[in-house]
C-alpha cells in the first residue's frame, strides 16, 4: 500500500472518530449578538408514503441579558424549544457556567420502514425533555480559532405514545425484525 493511501486512510479514520465524538456535544457559548429566522422545506425525492415537510427555527442570542456578566440564548421550533443561561465568571467570557432547558413533542418517535415499505402499525412517537448545567472554558491564542473545553451534564426523560387514538402501543416491546 503506498504512502499516500495510508494518509488518506489515516485522515478518513481520524474524521469519522470526530464525528462520531463530536455528535453528542455541544459547541462553546456563542457570545455573538444574533436574531435569526430560518425556514426550509423537504420533499420526498423517491416515491414514497413521506409528506412533504417544513421547518422553521427562532434563535435569539444575547450578551449581559438579563444582567452583566451573562449570556442568554433562546431556540423556538415550532415543537422543540431550548434556553441557555451563561454566566462570565469574573466577567472573562474564556470562563463560563451555565445552565439549560430544552425538549418537545415527536422529537424521539420511530416511523420503521422493511423493504422500503412504512410499517405504520410499528410507529410511536417519543416527547423529550432535558436539563442540564455546564463550565465552558475557552483557551486564547492557542490557535487561529479558539479551542472550547466543555463539561456538561444532563439529565433528560423521554415519553413514548402511539401514533393513533386507541393503538395498543407498549414501549417496553421492541419489535424484532427477521429478514
Amino acid at each position: 500500500m503506498s504512502t499516500t493511501n495510508t494518509a488518506w486512510i489515516r485522515l478518513g479514520c481520524v474524521a469519522v472518530s470526530v464525528a462520531i465524538v463530536g455528535g453528542d456535544t455541544f459547541a462553546q457559548v456563542d457570545v455573538e449578538p444574533r436574531t435569526v429566522l430560518t425556514v426550509q422545506s423537504s420533499t420526498s425525492v423517491l416515491h414514497g408514503e413521506e409528506w412533504p415537510g417544513g421547518f422553521g427555527a427562532f434563535w435569539f442570542n444575547r450578551n449581559h441579558l438579563p444582567w452583566e456578566h451573562t449570556a442568554l440564548r433562546l431556540v423556538y421550533a415550532g415543537i422543540y424549544a431550548d434556553a441557555e443561561l451563561s454566566y462570565f465568571a469574573g466577567g472573562n467570557p474564556n470562563t463560563t457556567l451555565g445552565l439549560g432547558i430544552g425538549g418537545g413533542a415527536f422529537l424521539d418517535g420511530v416511523d420503521p420502514y422493511r423493504s422500503g415499505e412504512r410499517l405504520s402499525h410499528q410507529q410511536f412517537y417519543g416527547d423529550s425533555v432535558n436539563a442540564r448545567v455546564f463550565v465552558n472554558q475557552t483557551i486564547p491564542g492557542s490557535s487561529p480559532l479558539p479551542i472550547n473545553v466543555r463539561a456538561t451534564y444532563t439529565v433528560s426523560g423521554t415519553s413514548f405514545r402511539g401514533h393513533r387514538a386507541g393503538s395498543h402501543f407498549d414501549p417496553r416491546h421492541r419489535a424484532v425484525s427477521r429478514g
